[in-house]
C-alpha cells in the first residue's frame, strides 16, 4: 500500500540526527526491521569536537 509505511526508518538516534534532526526529542526508530520503537533521542553534544550527538 503505497504511503504506509515511511520511507526513512532509522536504526538508531545516530542515523536520526544524521538525518539532519538535531533537536533532542522523542523519535521512533526501527532496531529490530518493520516495527517502529519510540524513544526519547538526546542530540546535544557535550562539548567535544567528535562528539556529534545522537545518543538514545
Amino acid at each position: 500500500v503505497l504511503g504506509r509505511y515511511p520511507t526513512f526508518r532509522p536504526f538508531d538516534c545516530s542515523e536520526v540526527y544524521k538525518s539532519g534532526q538535531t533537536v533532542s526529542g522523542i523519535y521512533s526508530i526501527y532496531p529490530a526491521g518493520d516495527f517502529p520503537v519510540w524513544v526519547y533521542c538526546e542530540m546535544i553534544s557535550d562539548g567535544k569536537n567528535e562528539d556529534k550527538g545522537g545518543w538514545t
